[in-house]
């Protein structure tokens, strides 16, 4: 389970069935169950994105190692261009932030 902080004014984007649709939009599928939407693509066999409150996304994910090079590729790229999406913030960024909370002792 990965936690992940959400942009300042961000929050916007992904609130009520938005979140649904930019998974649907990335991944092709989405299912709601209970307060979790769940998806997989290619080697990411389940993929469960919760919120917690307005700052931050936690995401279960569950991999696929027996996919081909092409998949596993095509799957970082959509999994990175998800994360940024729902959280507002680059790759560069987002390991800013673990890198900080991990100096901080935060982690």
């Amino acid at each position: 389970m990965q936690n992940y902080d959400i942009k300042k004014g961000h929050w916007k984007n992904i609130e009520g069935d938005r979140l649904v649709q930019l998974i649907k939009e990335i991944f092709g599928n989405a299912s709601v169950k209970g307060d979790a939407v769940v998806t997989s693509y290619k080697a990411i066999k389940k993929l469960t994105v919760r919120t917690k409150g307005k700052t931050v996304i936690t995401l279960e994910t569950e991999m696929n190692p027996d996919v081909s090079d092409v998949d596993a590729t095509d799957t970082i790229s959509k999994y990175n261009d998800f994360l940024f999406k729902v959280t507002g913030f680059t790759s560069k960024q987002r390991r800013q932030k673990l890198n900080k909370k991990i100096k901080d002792g935060k982690l």
